[in-house]
């Protein structure tokens, strides 16, 4: 109270959290009315506001994820909503989120995963039986195509193999991907291809 009698800081507080409430209402706005740059826009400039309340910018995060889903863009919506769970580890239904992208994408291990993750996170979401009807896609996917990961034909020849090896490894080294965004993802790669190649 003695170093700030007028209580300026929490007055400043509460004035980002209420911009922070019509700037999340009015890029949902923009969202719903199909303007999605404005919203997306909104929704930066939303989080901006406050770049320490990170469970409130993990929803507006969230909301991030899905426009980028409207518009198929697969990259950026699984960008936004790792960064959500970031922010707020208890989010259940970003973890949901995650998991219905990487079934998007065909992973279906990290759908397993995230789903289990989100159900006991928060179990009202009921996800047993969901989990439980894909099991079978889950263990298919364990079975991993080699040919399929390299992109050859069954029919290919080492000559074929080799080829694709080389031109793949080289695409997802780490060490070319290293510091960017997606170095995890070319990691992951890179160990899947190089697997692929052993087998």
């Amino acid at each position: 109270m003695q170093s700030d009698p007028d209580m300026t800081v929490a007055q400043d507080a509460l004035r980002n959290i209420k911009k922070a409430e019509d700037g999340k209402e009015k890029a949902n706005q923009e969202f719903k009315a199909g303007k999605m740059e404005d919203a997306l826009k909104s929704y930066n400039d939303t989080i901006a506001l406050d770049p320490f309340n990170r469970k409130f910018n993990a929803l507006i995060l969230g909301n991030i994820c899905s426009l980028y889903l409207k518009q198929k863009n697969h990259k950026e919506a699984m960008k936004a909503i790792t960064k959500a769970i970031e922010y707020d580890p208890q989010y259940a239904k970003a973890f949901y989120k995650r998991g219905e992208l990487n079934k998007e994408m065909g992973d279906w291990e990290g759908w397993e995963r995230d789903l289990k993750r989100a159900q006991n996170l928060d179990p009202t979401l009921n996800l047993q039986g969901y989990i439980k009807e894909n099991q079978n896609k889950v263990k298919e996917a364990k079975k991993k195509d080699y040919y399929k990961v390299l992109g050859v034909d069954k029919t290919a020849n080492d000559s074929e193999i080799k080829k694709a090896f080389r031109k793949l490894s080289i695409q997802w080294h780490p060490d070319k991907h290293a510091g960017s965004e997606d170095q995890e993802l070319a990691e992951k790669k890179y160990r899947e291809i190089v697997d692929a190649y052993d087998v």
